[in-house]
């Protein structure tokens, strides 16, 4: 018996240790992103509570309740570590059609302006991770973005259309996204909504499954109206999710632009922006999707830069 549970306790440990390993996020990374934040703290304890209450519905045994909720608490903070690891951000990689620099021009050309930004932000900030590694997006849309904490991708696009001393303050700008932790940010409150919104659409297919088995009866009509209450609910939720995080995707802008001027760069950057200024088509979409809008008017970046 005694030898079962020493291998038991080596399986354990093991899977443990690789569990981290796959994870490979820093405490102190963790510590910084909440600390700073208390309003996403505020977001992971109410996205459980709502999930947690949620699944177990009106129990009312103390022990069990309480010994679910333990449990229930664990497997969340282990998905938030899954969230934030590199795992995940390897995925996301691919799925974002990200690839790594390879042919000589780019080498050439880009690594070496990278190295430079890439230094002066380790010089300034100590919350800069030496593994961030520049990456490509085959598309010639102009962008440039991070995600989570090791990964800073230039479109072609924007190759192509800034110089070399543009593209440096663009770089700049996304290691001031990646000194806020903006990346990782991202993929916590993505994650956070997703646990505040699986229930409800979980549901809504349940109740649709279910009312093929009452149609045109009042159940059915009941159904339907519950189905239809619980999209109404989802609608509403991603709707005000959006405005929020359009509004704080708005305020990282800002800060990340001031963060290039600070270690140097504000100039090239603002040629950039002038660059992009020039190109622009100004549209009056409407008030709805201007507040959804994740970045803010090129003008009023150039003034904050100037």
């Amino acid at each position: 018996m005694s030898s079962k549970i020493v291998i038991i306790k080596k399986i354990v440990k093991d899977f443990l240790r690789d569990l981290k390993k796959s994870f490979m996020l820093k405490h102190l990374d963790v510590f910084d992103v909440f600390i700073e934040r208390p309003r996403l703290i505020i977001w992971l304890v109410m996205s459980y509570m709502f999930m947690f209450l949620n699944v177990k519905g009106q129990n009312i045994n103390l022990i069990v309740t309480l010994l679910s909720l333990l449990i229930s608490a664990a497997i969340y903070l282990v998905l938030i570590a899954f969230a934030s690891s590199e795992i995940i951000e390897c995925i996301l990689r691919y799925a974002n059609g990200v690839r790594r620099v390879a042919t000589r021009e780019e080498k050439e050309r880009l690594i070496p302006l990278f190295e430079e930004v890439k230094e002066k932000a380790l010089n300034d900030s100590k919350k800069m991770v030496k593994k961030t590694k520049l990456y490509i997006v085959d598309t010639m849309e102009i962008n440039a973005f991070v995600i989570g904490r090791n990964t800073l991708a230039l479109t072609r696009g924007a190759i192509e259309t800034f110089n070399d001393e543009e593209i440096k303050g663009i770089i700049a700008h996304e290691f001031g996204h990646l000194s806020r932790y903006d990346g990782q940010i991202t993929l916590l409150l993505n994650f956070c909504t997703t646990m505040f919104l699986w229930i409800f659409i979980a549901l809504s297919f349940a109740i649709r499954f279910i009312e093929g088995f009452f149609e045109n009866n009042i159940i059915g009509s009941m159904l339907s109206f519950v189905r239809f209450i619980l999209d109404l609910v989802v609608k509403a939720v991603l709707f005000v999710w959006t405005i929020i995080v359009s509004g704080g995707s708005r305020h990282a802008e800002f800060m990340a632009d001031s963060y290039a001027k600070t270690i140097g760069y504000g100039e090239q950057l603002k040629q950039s922006l002038y660059i992009l200024y020039d190109m622009e088509i100004s549209k009056n979409k409407g008030l709805i999707n201007n507040l959804k809008k994740s970045h803010p008017i090129l003008a009023y970046r150039i003034e904050e830069l100037e």
